[in-house]
């Protein structure tokens, strides 16, 4: 159930949808959970999440790997992107302004993207089911999907 201050997209709060634990004492797991909407990455939530999550195994010493996951039948659906038009003051169907689109594809997921490609742990994905990542952050995924 939403809570009340939170986007009516977000069906629970930001740190129960990227969860981190440490399964083994050198093995961390990151687990994406959103099954009901195939794991798929809320904009401004998410990514936020993912890399506390990643930055947490990094600087934990005994940690050795991290397995990326999602929680359901796929891996990653991809971006949600049921509430970008909300969010962008747009109608239904019209298209994003590109500044929009822009910002998230350079900016809100830079950190994220450090995360996987400079992290000192090896990371590995398990891609079960759809794997969908977009163009800004396609490369880094596919990296550990292989």
């Amino acid at each position: 159930m939403p809570v009340a201050s939170m986007n009516p997209y977000q069906e629970k709060p930001a740190e129960e949808m990227v969860l981190y634990e440490k399964i083994d004492r050198h093995i961390a797991r990151v687990t994406l959970t959103r099954p009901e909407k195939g794991d798929a990455i809320l904009h401004g939530v998410m990514e936020i999440e993912l890399a506390k999550a990643l930055e947490r195994g990094q600087n934990n010493d005994e940690v050795k790997a991290i397995i990326l996951a999602g929680s359901g039948r796929h891996f990653c659906s991809g971006e949600d992107v049921r509430r970008m038009p909300i969010e962008s003051a747009r109608k239904k169907g019209e298209k994003l302004p590109q500044s929009f689109r822009m910002r998230f594809a350079t900016v809100d997921m830079e950190r994220t993207k450090r995360m996987f490609l400079y992290n000192s742990k090896t990371i590995i994905a398990v891609c079960q089911g759809g794997a969908g990542v977009g163009d800004a952050d396609g490369a880094v995924l596919r990296r550990h999907c292989r």
